[in-house]
């Protein structure tokens, strides 16, 4: 009897580390924070192709910030926020006619939140 109530217990701790304890069924909220996004190769912009220049954690060359939370009530829901793009930096990795320089680069610098 004890061995088939401790085969039970961890069965349902199985589960729980498998599934977790919530199901995606009871939704989630994405709080409002900040994505830390690196340029794919192969982007373009105008027909000149661009890279990321990393200037954050990773590889980050993109900071895209959630000013609001997202509701999502239930799976398959959709929610619109608001958000920011406060950082980027891309550079061409062609030359270009632009001005007389060999590449053409890309910057927003980033915002402090007190200037949103």
């Amino acid at each position: 009897m004890k061995r088939h109530a401790i085969a039970k217990s961890l069965s349902l701790l199985l589960g729980l580390l498998v599934c977790g304890p919530w199901s995606a069924a009871y939704g989630s909220i994405v709080l409002l924070g900040s994505d830390y996004l690196h340029t794919l190769p192969g982007t373009t912009f105008g027909g000149v192709p661009f890279t990321g220049v990393p200037f954050g954690p990773g590889n980050t060359d993109t900071i895209v910030q959630r000013l609001t939370d997202a509701n999502l009530p239930a799976v398959g829901n959709s929610d619109t926020i608001r958000t920011l793009l406060s950082s980027l930096q891309l550079a061409s990795t062609v030359p270009t006619d632009s001005g007389g320089g060999p590449a053409l680069a890309i910057s927003l610098p980033m915002l402090m939140s007190d200037e949103i």
